[in-house]
């Protein structure tokens, strides 16, 4: 069924949604889901745009640990939408935010549900304060300008 939405993604593109590799704060490697893009300029210390992403791991979580995750099969729709090579949890645990120039993108999206349930992880200390006006879901195209 087509959702109007595209199923690749430009490796310069990073929206909200496009399945990445990162250097995580561990130090490895990691799969991972782009949750929300700070614009360059919009964090004064910041000389480059921020994402806000949750990473990926191959380890099962621990019930002790009580982590919120959720698990994406790599052969389900999906993993194959993120193009994962590994089964993949995504624990609430896992959720960084890092500069633009870390992220490479997988060329591959996440479905809208699995991002709605993604982002529902975020920690609430990372999220931003509630914007004064309507949240813009997706950017829109200029109209062409007449001469």
């Amino acid at each position: 069924m087509a959702t109007g939405r595209p199923t690749t993604i430009r490796p310069n593109d990073l929206p909200p949604g496009t399945g990445i590799w990162f250097s995580a704060k561990d130090g490895k490697q990691r799969p991972g889901v782009v949750l929300r893009v700070h614009p360059k300029g919009s964090n004064p210390a910041a000389a480059e745009e921020l994402l806000v992403v949750i990473a990926g791991t191959k380890s099962v979580p621990l019930a002790h640990h009580g982590d919120r995750y959720e698990e994406v099969e790599h052969n389900s729709r999906e993993g194959k939408a993120l193009r994962l090579t590994f089964d993949t949890w995504f624990k609430d645990s896992k959720v960084e935010v890092i500069p633009r120039s870390r992220a490479r993108a997988s060329g591959g999206l996440a479905p809208p549900s699995l991002f709605l349930r993604l982002e529902a992880l975020i920690p609430l200390a990372m999220l931003p304060p509630a914007p004064s006006g309507p949240v813009p879901t997706t950017p829109k195209a200029e109209p062409p300008k007449k001469t």
